[in-house]
């Protein structure tokens, strides 16, 4: 019999807001609606499709420089022994 956590695995949220919805509010209208202009065009939208990105706290990938830096921090004498 599977676990109640097998069941319903985590939802992974791609959409992160990173400015806070209610941040937004005073600029919306009576219906909770923001006007934006977006490339040339007035449109209306709500405040959930506002101020997010898609995998805001995803980490980017590291670069040579990045990997660099790390294996040089590893190699010190007094490195912190989680490095």
């Amino acid at each position: 019999m599977p676990k109640s956590s097998d069941a319903n695995p985590p939802v992974r949220k791609q959409r992160q807001h990173h400015v806070w919805q209610q941040y937004l509010l005073p600029w919306t209208d009576e219906l909770g609606r923001m006007h934006c202009l977006q490339e040339g065009r007035h449109i209306h939208t709500g405040t959930a499709v506002l101020g997010h990105q898609t995998d805001f706290y995803k980490p980017p990938p590291l670069t040579e420089a990045d990997m660099k830096f790390l294996r040089d921090l590893a190699a010190l004498d007094k490195a912190h022994p989680l490095v």
